[in-house]
C-alpha cells in the first residue's frame, strides 16, 4: 500500500464564501474562445487558422451544440457556471486536504515511480525517440526532474482519493443505485466492444463524486 496512514482534520463547517469565488469575465471569454478553437480543430482546421477566424457571436455559440445553448449570452452563462463550479470544488478540496495528515510508504512510492518511468520510456521508444528527447521536448532538465513530477502526482492522487474515501466511510456516503444504473448503461453503450465492466470501480467513482458534492454543500456559504 502506497499510503501507510491517513488522519482526517477538519473537513466540514469551513464556511468558504462562494460569492468570493466568482470568475473574472476575461477568463470566461478566453475559455469560450478555447472551446471554439477546439471545435474548429475537430473539423480539421489548424489551431492558428481557427484562432484567426473565431467570432464570438450567436451563430458560433449555437454551432457548439451544447444543450440549452442557442446564443452567445447562454454560452457565456454556461461557461461561467462550469468554471464557477470548478472554482468552488478546488477551493473546498484545497482546504480539506490541507487539514489531512498522511504518511506514504516510500518503497511503494518508488515502485510505482519505476513503473511510470518504464511506461513513459516504452511509449517514447514506440514513437521513435528516447526518454531524454522526451524530457528535452517538454522543457525538463533530465529524467530525474520527470521522476519528481511523477512523484508529486502520486502524492496528490493518493491524498485526494484516500481522503475522499475516508470521509465517505465516516459520513456513510453510499452509492445511489439509480445513478449507478445510469452510469453503467452509459459505460456499456460507449464501450460496445468491451463486455467486461468493473462495477466496483464504477461504484467507487460514484462515491467519490458524491463525497465531493457533500463537501461542497457542507463547506460553502452564500
Amino acid at each position: 500500500m502506497v499510503v501507510k496512514s491517513l488522519k482526517l482534520g477538519q473537513y466540514k463547517g469551513l464556511d468558504i464564501k462562494a460569492e468570493a469565488l466568482e470568475i473574472d469575465r476575461k477568463l470566461i471569454i478566453n475559455k469560450m474562445k478555447e472551446m471554439m478553437i477546439e471545435k474548429a480543430n475537430s473539423k480539421g482546421l489548424e489551431s492558428a487558422a481557427a484562432e484567426s477566424v473565431i467570432v464570438l457571436d450567436d451563430e458560433a455559440a449555437e454551432e457548439m451544440q451544447i444543450d440549452g445553448v442557442s446564443n452567445l449570452l447562454e454560452f457565456e452563462e454556461y461557461i461561467r457556471r462550469f468554471m464557477f463550479k470548478d472554482q468552488v470544488i478546488n477551493s473546498v478540496m484545497k482546504q480539506v486536504l490541507d487539514n489531512v495528515s498522511i504518511e506514504y510508504d516510500q518503497k511503494e512510492v518508488e515502485l510505482e515511480l519505476d513503473s511510470m518511468m518504464s511506461s513513459i520510456e516504452e511509449q517514447a521508444v514506440n514513437e521513435g525517440f528516447t526518454l531524454a528527447f522526451y524530457c528535452d521536448y517538454n522543457n525538463l532538465k533530465n529524467e530525474d526532474e520527470l521522476r519528481e513530477i511523477f512523484r508529486e502526482e502520486i502524492y496528490t492522487s493518493y491524498l485526494e482519493i484516500h481522503t475522499l474515501e475516508a470521509i465517505a466511510r465516516k459520513e456513510e456516503i453510499g452509492v445511489d443505485e439509480v445513478a449507478f444504473s445510469l452510469l453503467k448503461d452509459s459505460y456499456t453503450s460507449s464501450h460496445e466492444s468491451d463486455t467486461s465492466i468493473d462495477e466496483d470501480a464504477l461504484r467507487r467513482s460514484l462515491v467519490i463524486k458524491s463525497t465531493v458534492n457533500w463537501l461542497v454543500l457542507n463547506n460553502t456559504i452564500a
